[in-house]
């Protein structure tokens, strides 16, 4: 009868543990107990959710000390633990004040430790197992420190010495069953709580690892922002600024005619307008690419800012004799930031223009679909190569001249593709050698 009721004692306990294992093992990401792996240190996560599971340790205890008959110290010692315990954890996890908490932790640590030594049992019981779990937690959540080890250390040199000497200040066993199930029950939570801890390190390793990965991978990408940067100014930004000085000196010297002064304005004042649009685009791009450009959505109107791009842009389409069509009466009312659509069709018109041949007609198109305003960029132009069209939204500085040798930079789309995506929207290029390109936008309808 004795070994029958000792069986389903443990069938008990195994049935607790895989509930444990299967209610919160499983569930951590979950829960999230931890934090986020962005807003937390390794050491701050680990000791949120130690505080918590050592919270459900503390409950359970108590469940396991009641049911074994043992002293109301010792089941009140697991209650004001385990409350304590969860107290740390609120603040740690959603207070975010985790190193205020190191010293009361390890304090309250001894202290409960200290007093479960007297009151359950001494060196018989389980309790060299928490300490066990007590010194591994501050291994992980104190960074180059041995002190809490040394006070953990010393307390529990301390506690036997103090019951070597004075053993009747330890309260005992009422009986050996309770004794070895007080101890299975402590190794079996001394073991959950060792394996969360392993399963911590091993997974916020993992985190660490990968966030190490993505700010190396963010370093190469600023890297290739300055190479484009320095390259851009160097070049793109100084070659108009020296001709035009190079004009100035010829006009002081009076070498010039005034036809030939007349075909230099217009070629200056070209160069100048590339350079203008330039200087704008590379502007946003380092800023966005630097600090990061906030869209700040609002209801607006497509059509409105379609109409300003074309008005703006029509001189340069006359030009090379290019027809803007957009049909005024279309109007769409999309929820985006003006500032950031309007450049994304400036720069998509601007560009259309610079690829199309004269006499051609560029297209310009929105409507409304499955939630969304469309706009489209079509032109009859030179169109794009099908081993050109995948690096035309990255960082691999694409840019060729026009059909008029105007110049590029690769700036534009760059930020086109940023922009529409910041406002929740997407942008791609349907485009065939020779035969033109249509570009074409997509950003969230207004819901007014």
């Amino acid at each position: 009868m004795f070994v029958s009721f000792i069986r389903q004692y443990i069938t008990f306990y195994i049935f607790i543990l895989k509930q444990y294992y299967n209610f919160f093992f499983s569930r951590i990401k979950l829960i999230n107990l931890s934090g986020d792996y962005e807003l937390f240190s390794l050491e701050h996560r680990i000791f949120n959710v130690f505080c918590f599971y050592s919270f459900i340790a503390s409950f359970c205890a108590f469940l396991s000390n009641l049911a074994l008959g043992l002293g109301w110290q010792i089941q009140t010692i697991s209650i004001a633990c385990g409350f304590i315990l969860f107290i740390f954890f609120y603040i740690a996890r959603f207070k975010r004040k985790f190193k205020h908490l190191i010293v009361p932790y390890n304090v309250i640590l001894v202290l409960f430790l200290s007093s479960i030594w007297f009151f359950n049992g001494g060196i018989n019981s389980p309790i060299g197992y928490f300490y066990f779990v007590a010194l591994f937690s501050n291994m992980m959540i104190v960074r180059i420190s041995v002190l809490p080890a040394i006070i953990i250390l010393s307390n529990i040199l301390a506690l036997i010495a103090i019951e070597y000497f004075y053993p009747s200040l330890t309260t005992p066993y009422a009986d050996r069953f309770s004794q070895y199930s007080d101890v299975a029950f402590g190794l079996m939570w001394t073991v959950s709580l060792l394996s969360l801890g392993l399963y911590l390190l091993k997974n916020n390793y993992d985190l660490e690892r990968i966030k190490v990965e993505k700010q190396k991978q963010e370093l190469e990408t600023l890297n290739q922002v300055q190479n484009k940067l320095l390259s851009i100014i160097s070049h793109d930004v100084r070659a108009p600024l020296n001709s035009l000085q190079g004009t100035l000196n010829l006009l002081k010297l009076g070498h010039l005619s005034e036809a030939e002064v007349q075909i230099l304005a217009e070629e200056l004042g070209r160069e100048v307008g590339n350079t203008s649009s330039l200087l704008n685009n590379l502007l946003y791009w380092s800023q966005n690419q630097r600090q990061g450009i906030r869209a700040m959505p609002a209801p607006i109107q497509v059509s409105d800012i379609i109409k300003e791009n074309i008005q703006l842009l029509q001189p340069q389409a006359n030009k090379k004799r290019i027809r803007l069509k957009y049909d005024y009466q279309n109007i769409a009312e999309a929820y985006a930031d003006m500032d950031m659509i309007r450049l994304v069709i400036r720069n998509l018109v601007s560009n259309a223009i610079k690829f199309s041949k004269f006499d051609d007609t560029i297209s310009v198109k929105v409507m409304s679909k499955d939630n969304y305003v469309a706009v489209s960029v079509k032109d009859n132009g030179v169109g794009i190569s099908q081993e050109k069209l995948p690096t035309l939204f990255s960082n691999m500085n694409y840019s060729t001249l026009g059909t008029a040798n105007e110049k590029g930079n690769g700036l534009g789309l760059m930020l086109c593709k940023d922009f529409v995506e910041k406002n929740g929207g997407k942008i791609w290029v349907e485009s065939q050698e020779n035969k033109g390109c249509t570009f074409i936008f997509t950003i969230p309808q207004s819901q007014n």
